[in-house]
């Protein structure tokens, strides 16, 4: 089995989907049947990219196979603008069945973000999904992470170097979410402690006392 083929564009693994072909059972196919009204005989699926997309859940194809093939990439960890609006499965029943994004906010929020660093406060705009109003939300943050056997003089120069200017135009012209990773908040949301050589660099900064 080719493995990468019967992996859907958004990461969902086809081959060990129940209702692959491969993996349907009967009793699996009657409770499909009797739940949504799908004829038993449609219910087997060959795979996203076997089907271009489509199956009896979803007549019109999937929003993310098309995008992908038009990108000319394979999975949508290959784009650039990954992760994006066209994410299956959210996406999907954003333009079709139509969703309500839930907020994170508030004192249970709060409460979230006090017990756990390693959350913090986002904020999911409007239409990031089609037609769907933004919330408030929390997210984990992006980490570099290295061993703490690592010289502390070599991780204060790597560490300088990724805040090195140039570095922040590749960050900036590159992945979209390469433009929010920003030095003032580089030191927010630490699950895990900091190498003593980056630690050094951010205390040069004023970002740490």
């Amino acid at each position: 089995m080719d493995y990468r083929q019967m992996t859907a564009p958004c990461g969902i693994d086809c081959f060990n989907c129940e209702i692959h072909e491969s993996n349907l059972t009967k009793e699996v196919a009657v409770v499909l049947n009797g739940k949504y009204g799908w004829p038993i005989e449609e219910i087997a699926c060959k795979g996203c990219r076997q089907q271009d997309g489509k199956h009896i859940h979803l007549p019109q194809g999937c929003a993310t196979l098309d995008c992908v093939k038009a990108k000319g990439v394979q999975f949508c960890s290959d784009c650039d603008d990954f992760p994006c609006s066209f994410l299956a499965p959210v996406a999907d029943l954003a333009a079709t069945v139509g969703i309500e994004l839930v907020p994170i906010d508030g004192p249970q929020a709060n409460k979230l973000l006090q017990q756990y660093s390693f959350f913090g406060a986002d904020e999911i705009p409007d239409d990031a999904y089609k037609g769907v109003s933004g919330v408030k939300t929390v997210s984990v943050h992006a980490l570099w992470v290295t061993s703490s056997k690592q010289p502390d003089d070599l991780i204060y120069k790597i560490t300088a170097a990724l805040w090195n200017p140039n570095s922040r135009k590749l960050l900036d012209s590159g992945h979209a979410k390469g433009r929010v990773i920003r030095l003032e908040t580089a030191t927010v949301g630490l699950g895990i402690p900091l190498h003593a050589g980056a630690e050094k660099f951010y205390k040069e900064k004023g970002l740490l006392r």
